[in-house]
């Protein structure tokens, strides 16, 4: 593929289908007339935006929609994290405030009051998180603050956001900067 198909399309997608798989026009239309967008007319040029990677144990996502992207940031995490032991560990510069069995990451600089539980979550820097939280398969980005009792599910809080006290949300995008009142209950929306 990535010796002689790639190279191949790549060299012919200034001249065109037609050119690059030697068929007829009209035989092209035919075979090819499913997998083709109706604008994609055999003498139309066409752009290869392709990568290869390389035969390893690497982790590779596509994302295209935010759930998507939930799912490949808990994938990347247990790929990166992949515990030994149950016992709180040091990856990097990530203090193990959290489990690796919660395969989840703290950023620098992450306060947690007691009680509450996070899974499956990836928390950036200069987070401030309440006493009893439950927070699960959610991003928390930089700066953000989320108040006592609040619980997150399927969620993404992106910077500077503050969440109030006894905050649920499920399956919500809480934009930049944004403050949600105490008790909000949310689920399926974006917050602006």
């Amino acid at each position: 593929m990535q010796t002689e198909v790639l190279q191949h399309l790549i060299a012919h997608q200034t001249r065109g289908l037609h050119s690059a798989f030697r068929l007829p026009p009209a035989q092209f239309a035919s075979t090819y007339a499913e997998s083709l967008s109706p604008a994609a007319i055999p003498s139309s040029t066409y752009t290869v935006n392709a990568f290869i990677l390389p035969r390893s144990p690497a982790l590779a996502l596509r994302i295209c929609s935010l759930p998507n992207y939930l799912f490949a940031c808990r994938e990347a995490v247990t790929h990166a994290i992949r515990p030994k032991t149950d016992a709180p560990t040091v990856w990097g510069r990530l203090e193990g405030t959290v489990h690796a069995k919660d395969n989840s990451l703290l950023g620098d600089d992450v306060t947690k009051g007691s009680g509450g539980k996070i899974q499956n979550t990836t928390i950036g820097a200069g987070v401030n998180i309440g006493s009893k939280c439950k927070i699960n398969n959610c991003i928390i980005f930089d700066n953000v603050v989320i108040g006592n009792g609040c619980v997150l599910q399927n969620s993404i809080v992106c910077n500077g956001a503050v969440l109030e006290e006894n905050c649920n949300l499920n399956d919500v995008q809480v934009n930049y900067g944004v403050t949600v009142k105490g008790g909000t209950k949310v689920k399926g929306e974006v917050i602006e």
